[in-house]
């Protein structure tokens, strides 16, 4: 699968190039959203993908992914993929920059080329998924983190997370109770075993942060808050800033075969419940120890409240 993923993306590139010369643009594949905020930024992008077991359906269709996309291309920039599994793999890594004798080319033109490819990238991140069965996320950072820092000449960098972020797997395995660790304690130990990807000068957003599904039991609020908090003091104890999306999960079916993620045990929060019998019990008890101030101890200053 990301074989055939990494010769469409090339094949697009390709046909992109020629639809400049000849000033034709065909039928967009998906919609990029036409409102999309532009951005004169020349970003080099890495996109980790999570198509993995146990997550709910991946939404391509966010402002965040699609507004990326376009303006990544549209200003000449860099995209890179990491696929995310039990063993990641750079499966993408390419520059849209093109000649500057086609930078001539009307404004129309360029537009259309631009969103043309964005259409293409986007239709074909969709069909990315895991090949390797678990799923390791700090790994598939730190690939991404190495693809960036390779690269010079650009405004900014960028990671993209688009998956659960539950790790079963590598150094970072949730399944080791670590949904309630404290996240400073998290980075405080892989930061003792240089396991901290460098992050410098980039940002990290992540979408569908723990939006998993079965046989992955749900995560309680409070994990979910976690989760997000651990990998924040993981990207910016690597130096990096991050930004968490509020992007909802695609509905569509994801019952798809794919390699197994084992489900990681998740302790149960007790719920919170009412007995009215104490609640009459500590009313009364307050009530008791009620301190009454006389007025000689309350005053107040003429004029003033």
């Amino acid at each position: 699968m990301k074989f055939a993923v990494v010769s469409a993306l090339l094949v697009a590139c390709i046909l992109t190039l020629v639809s400049i010369t000849i000033g034709y643009v065909s039928g967009d594949l998906i919609l990029v959203d036409q409102s999309a905020v532009i951005s004169e930024e020349k970003a080099a992008v890495v996109f980790v993908i999570g198509g993995h077991a146990n997550s709910q359906g991946l939404n391509f269709n966010s402002s965040l992914v699609q507004n990326t996309v376009y303006n990544t291309v549209k200003n000449y920039g860099f995209i890179g993929i990491v696929s995310v599994d039990g063993s990641p793999e750079v499966i993408h890594a390419a520059s849209y920059d093109i000649n500057d004798m086609y930078k001539s080319a009307s404004d129309t033109i360029l537009e259309s080329d631009a969103r043309e490819k964005a259409n293409n990238i986007i239709y074909n991140m969709q069909s990315i998924t895991a090949d390797d069965a678990e799923a390791d996320y700090l790994e598939s950072l730190r690939l991404a983190s190495r693809l960036l820092s390779s690269l010079d000449g650009y405004d900014s960098k960028q990671i993209i997370v688009i998956g659960t972020g539950l790790s079963t797997t590598g150094v970072l395995d949730f399944s080791n109770n670590l949904i309630s660790a404290e996240p400073e304690v998290i980075a405080e130990l892989l930061s003792e075993k240089s396991e901290i990807p460098s992050f410098s000068d980039m940002t990290v957003y992540w979408q569908q942060l723990g939006d998993v599904a079965e046989p992955q039991n749900e995560l309680t609020a409070k994990q979910r808050l976690n989760l997000k908090n651990v990998w924040q003091a993981i990207v910016e104890a690597g130096g990096g800033s991050f930004v968490y999306d509020e992007s909802i999960a695609n509905s569509a079916d994801t019952a798809a075969q794919l390699p197994e993620v084992t489900p990681i045990e998740l302790p149960q929060d007790t719920p919170i419940s009412f007995d009215p019998v104490s609640f009459e019990s500590l009313s009364a008890d307050a009530f008791e120890d009620l301190v009454i101030l006389t007025e000689s101890q309350v005053t107040f200053i003429e004029d003033k409240s």
